[in-house]
């Protein structure tokens, strides 16, 4: 088991790796293997260092805030989107409104429905009536049958 490190040791590192983060994107991983600590450590002090985690918070957001002004500059100036902006946005923004919406509502906020549509020759429209019967006679016998029990 490695030995803790001393509180100046401790605080010394972590601000080395807050320096590393800010300048490589907030990357933790990449950032704590420059500087020569393991993951796990900064992955404790992420879970149980208050203060350190709000800096990483500020480290991330502000680079959030320049994928905005990018974004928003190139918006402006007519550019094509940039694939990779937008999948950041799309995954780190998320809180801040870059989502992808799905409908989970019919037209006009009704529920779902399923909608099933059949095309049929005249000569055939016998013989769906008569399937349509049997179905019906059949939900029927089992709803006796649900009863009798």
């Amino acid at each position: 088991m490695a030995t803790p490190l001393a509180p100046e040791e401790s605080s010394t590192l972590k601000r080395e790796l807050l320096d590393a983060m800010q300048q490589n994107g907030g990357f933790a991983y990449a950032s704590a293997k420059l500087i020569g600590v393991p993951y796990s450590t900064v992955h404790y002090w992420m879970h149980n260092d208050p203060g350190f985690m709000k800096e990483y918070e500020e480290i991330k957001g502000r680079l959030l805030d320049r994928m905005e002004q990018e974004l928003i500059q190139r918006a402006m100036n007519n550019k094509d989107r940039d694939a990779c902006l937008l999948f950041y946005l799309k995954t780190q923004g998320k809180h801040r409104g870059y989502v992808e919406r799905t409908e989970s509502t019919g037209a006009n906020g009704a529920p779902l429905t399923n909608e099933v549509t059949f095309k049929v020759a005249e000569a055939d429209v016998d013989l769906v009536e008569r399937i349509k019967m049997q179905a019906i006679e059949e939900y029927k016998a089992k709803l006796i049958e649900g009863k009798s029990e």
